[in-house]
């Protein structure tokens, strides 16, 4: 495609920044829609009008984005199962806010491709885009679900892609949403293994699917298999070079949670005290010096040691975690916390989120016995 866009003069103009200024300008309009004119099949016209609204999605500009691909739509006069009209009707839809207006143009979209077994792939890609346009918790839950399976029965005959494994996520959860555990559980964990097996450990999306099983577990107070998932985990990250050093922090927090749970103090106290290492060396690499995100690893260890009301060993983290909001914010720790509240804390761009209520409530109580200590 682009050595077309080449030919025509499309391509140099878009990289070099040509119409970057003025494309919306009128000299800008008229040399873009000259070189869309010059294009000599409908299939041309429709490629090199989607060209230039992908060009400004790329500069973050929807709204010319979609000036483009709605004139890309109303002067296609090709056959509409064309793969690229029908990948278009897509791209639209995903810009559209209105979820009614959303469905209408996905709803068209599978008409054309429900019996057409060539473009059976982009019928999944509409059933999957179509779920967004419903009430996925609530009053359409029954319709996702037959939206959801429909698509997993296209793509598990294909070769494995990372769609599938999402697709299979997003049928978990909307079994977790309804607290039905057991099939929630069961299309998680196919979900897992397909990666582990196509995409491999070394893929971010493999971690955070494993990160995302182990909360599932956890949510449902199921903490041997979570402790199971994340004993993996651990193992995979250990032996997998480089060593992603932040998520096997964000593991040994996740390990020292549970263990703490499953009333294994020691046990976390010694993996909390690693994580704080781990994430020292993800952005340092020097197990001691600290960083902005230490905040959470030293947020764990002052939970840990007020759960164990030794409030004093707490204080030392305490005192770390005051130094680096100081660096970063110009705060104290007490100001930086009561300034944020629980559900800033949830915000934090280090925040581990299993652990960011407990981790509040336990600075509160330290906050208190400060305060009792000073009055005495």
């Amino acid at each position: 495609m682009k050595e077309h866009l080449k030919s025509i003069g499309l391509w140099g103009m878009l990289t070099m920044g040509a119409c970057g200024p003025i494309a919306m300008s009128e000299e800008g309009s008229v040399a873009l829609n000259s070189l869309i004119e010059q294009s000599e099949t409908p299939e041309q016209r429709l490629r090199n009008t989607v060209f230039i609204g992908d060009w400004f999605i790329e500069q973050n500009d929807n709204y010319a984005a979609r000036e483009y691909y709605d004139r890309a739509i109303n002067e296609y006069t090709g056959v509409r199962t064309n793969k690229e009209y029908l990948e278009l009707l897509l791209k639209v839809a995903n810009l559209e806010k209105d979820k009614l207006a959303a469905r209408t143009i996905l709803t068209e979209a599978k008409m054309l491709v429900e019996n057409d077994p060539k473009n059976e792939l982009i019928y999944a890609d509409v059933l999957e885009a179509l779920v967004w346009t419903y009430d996925i918790q609530n009053k359409d839950v029954q319709t996702v679900t037959s939206l959801l399976e429909s698509a997993i029965a296209i793509r598990k005959k294909y070769p494995f892609t990372a769609d599938y494994s999402a697709t299979l996520r997003v049928l978990a959860w909307t079994y977790e949403t309804r607290g039905l555990s057991s099939q929630a559980e069961y299309y998680y964990n196919y979900a897992l293994n397909s990666d582990l097996k196509y995409l491999g450990f070394g893929d971010i999306r493999t971690v955070l699917a494993m990160e995302n099983l182990a909360l599932f577990y956890m949510d449902f107070n199921e903490l041997e298999k979570a402790k199971r998932i994340l004993d993996q985990k651990y193992e995979l990250h250990i032996t997998t070079q480089p060593i992603d050093y932040y998520n096997l922090a964000r593991t040994e927090s996740m390990l020292g949670w549970v263990l703490l749970q499953m009333d294994r103090a020691n046990e976390a106290e010694a993996i909390y005290l690693s994580a704080l290492k781990n994430v020292n060396q993800s952005l340092t690499k020097s197990p001691e010096q600290l960083h902005y995100f230490s905040l959470s690893a030293l947020f764990d260890l002052i939970y840990f040691y007020v759960t164990q009301n030794n409030f004093e060993k707490a204080l030392e983290y305490y005192e770390q975690a005051q130094t680096v909001v100081a660096q970063t914010d110009g705060l104290g720790l007490k100001e930086y916390v009561g300034a944020l509240g629980q559900s800033g804390m949830e915000e934090l761009a280090s925040s581990y989120a299993w652990a960011i209520h407990a981790q509040y409530n336990s600075i509160q109580r330290l906050h208190e016995y400060m305060n009792n200590r000073n009055n005495k």
